[in-house]
């Protein structure tokens, strides 16, 4: 079987694929604003492969809450991200680096 020919066919299947994602993620200010924060952090995301003790850690120390958002974004396990909110305001998002690779330590802060 010559796999090249359905190339072509595969790559179009794939970009439609993804063009009927969508993601709508919650804005980072209430109201939403059009305001450009150049060079300001507002939105950071932990990778982790211990979320239950990331959650406990974070929630104790900092009073952060977690919960997982309402939009599936239908890439694999829904399950692997949750949103973080400290005094009621959505500041980042946690993944469960278990869902990306398992076995590898990929830990981090983005």
């Amino acid at each position: 079987m010559n796999t090249a020919r359905f190339l072509p066919l595969l790559i179009v299947a794939m970009i439609g694929g993804c063009a009927t994602i969508t993601i709508d993620l919650p804005p980072i200010s209430d109201p939403p604003t059009d305001e450009r924060r150049v060079g300001k952090v507002v939105w950071r995301d932990l990778l982790t492969n211990t979320p239950e003790d990331s959650r406990r850690f974070y929630g104790e120390l900092f009073g952060w809450e977690f919960e997982r958002p309402t939009t599936r974004f239908g890439s694999g396990d829904d399950d692997a991200y949750m949103l973080i909110r400290h005094n009621g305001r959505l500041i980042g998002g946690m993944v469960d680096t278990n869902a990306l690779r398992p076995g590898e330590n990929i830990s981090q802060w983005i």
